[in-house]
């Protein structure tokens, strides 16, 4: 592991994971920014995403089905196999990637390195402001009932509950 040699130098095998949001922001441009970048040290890199564009006037089966995450987790298995990372690097895993992610990179002992962006582990809508206020209360509470009951993402009980 770290002992590669390329171009008379030492590189790293590097999984970034993301999931990007919809539209243009901060988040996601530091992702791509940090892949050209590592890319450009002559690291290797695979960028292991989604892209909330796949949901976007999709239907409800589409988004059922894409709750279990079979598929998915092949798919980073193999990924896994071949590429053979020496570290990942996970951004945002909401709501196409999923926090099972954490399992498997932690079953194939592949370090991770977390880079939180906003409050999402702790307020599914994750800015944890509602109706022009500060809200705690998914964080006070220990649970996310608050974020359902109060259809906190994206006013929707059904997207609220798929965040929790």
């Amino acid at each position: 592991m770290y002992n590669n040699i390329k171009n008379g130098g030492l590189y790293v095998n590097i999984l970034i994971i993301h999931n990007f949001y919809a539209g243009y922001g901060g988040e996601n441009n530091i992702v791509k920014e940090q892949y050209k970048l590592l890319k450009n040290m002559n690291h290797n890199v695979f960028m292991f995403k989604r892209h909330n564009d796949q949901i976007k006037n999709k239907n409800i089966v589409y988004v059922f089905k894409n709750l279990f995450f079979k598929k998915l987790n092949q798919e980073i298995k193999k990924i896994i196999k071949e590429f053979k990372p020496d570290i990942a690097h996970v951004h945002n895993v909401f709501p196409l990637i999923s926090s099972q992610i954490y399992n498997i990179l932690w079953q194939y002992k592949i370090p991770i390195i977390q880079t939180v962006h906003n409050y999402r582990f702790a307020c599914p809508n994750g800015i944890m402001f509602k109706n022009g206020k500060i809200c705690d209360k998914c964080l006070s509470s220990n649970n996310f009932f608050e974020c359902v009951y109060n259809k906190c993402y994206n006013n929707s009980i059904f997207y609220s509950i798929w965040y929790a």
